[in-house]
């Protein structure tokens, strides 16, 4: 419309086409003022229209605000936090980095016990500032001991190999306790 012109407006907010169509830029309000410069037949005339852009309610969204981890594992936050298509860099604080701790996107089960991972985003020119909170419940890795032989009989002079095995992700020592080695020695899982 070469009739209508847009003009008075701030073009680090909106830019406004020779049609009048209002394209965002970023946050904030601005006047457009409609101008009609007259001609033979017709006054001018003017029309203030106020814009504002509003920012978006959220960058990103929880998918799970619980979750529980084992004493050193670790769980990647994109399976926590969705970020609607968006990069960008959230903050991440933990309630307690002795039980756990957020390092280049991933949070570390470092002890026992049940911390709070406060995320957040500062806002930009799209997005409102946005907090929310996951709880992380630690717990020990469960173990348990087999033995291939759980019932041992044999004479003074015969030796057997109790076969016991501790049964967790990680390889430790195990101790063997002998109530009377007057009676029964053990040595390197054997009786």
């Amino acid at each position: 419309n070469d009739i209508l012109h847009y003009e008075g407006y701030d073009s680090s907010i909106i830019s406004v086409y020779e049609n009048g169509f209002v394209i965002p830029k970023k946050y904030g309000s601005t006047i457009v003022t409609v101008v009609f410069k007259g001609n033979d037949y017709y006054d001018s005339a003017e029309k203030n229209v106020t814009v504002t852009v509003n920012r978006l309610p959220s960058i990103f969204n929880v998918i799970r605000n619980y979750i529980e981890l084992n004493v050193g594992n670790e769980s990647d936050l994109e399976d926590l936090v969705w970020l609607n298509g968006v990069t960008t860099v959230l903050n991440y604080n933990s309630s307690d980095i002795t039980v756990v701790t957020v390092v280049a996107n991933k949070i570390k089960a470092n002890a026992k016990g049940s911390a709070q991972i406060n995320i957040s985003f500062d806002g930009n020119d799209e997005y409102l500032p946005n907090s929310t909170i996951i709880t992380v419940n630690v717990n020990k890795i469960k173990s348990m001991i087999t033995v291939e032989n759980d019932n041992i009989t044999l004479k003074v002079s015969e030796s057997v190999e109790i076969g016991a095995k501790l049964n967790i992700s990680e390889e430790y020592n195990v101790t063997y306790h002998v109530l009377d080695e007057s009676v029964l020695k053990v040595e390197n899982g054997k009786i």
